[in-house]
């Protein structure tokens, strides 16, 4: 794992992440998972994009992780959007890989 950013201004990581993780983004055109991913990917965010589905798979042209913990570095900002009783574990696992 890489080092958290501890130093500097602390707003930096929300308002200039070096990657992004679209937790429950999704192929179906009609869920929010799919157009957080696609906004993303269509505004030119020069930053690593990494998508989260249990279904894998591939959205976009770009490989969508199976698990949180999966998803490479680097990671600064989490979108989640998966159903609320699956949140607390999501966010237990970003503790973990946001700021690598």
């Amino acid at each position: 794992m890489g080092t958290a950013r501890t130093s500097g201004d602390p707003w930096k990581a929300f308002f200039a992440p070096r990657g992004m993780a679209v937790i429950g983004a999704s192929q179906t055109p009609t869920k929010l998972g799919y157009g957080a991913a696609r906004n993303l990917v269509v505004s030119g965010y020069p930053g690593a994009i990494h998508f989260v589905n249990p279904h894998e798979g591939e959205l976009f042209g770009r490989p969508m992780h199976a698990q949180v913990s999966r998803v490479p570095d680097p990671v600064d900002l989490a979108i989640i959007l998966i159903p609320a009783a699956a949140v607390p574990a999501a966010l237990d696992v970003c503790g973990v890989i946001i700021g690598r």
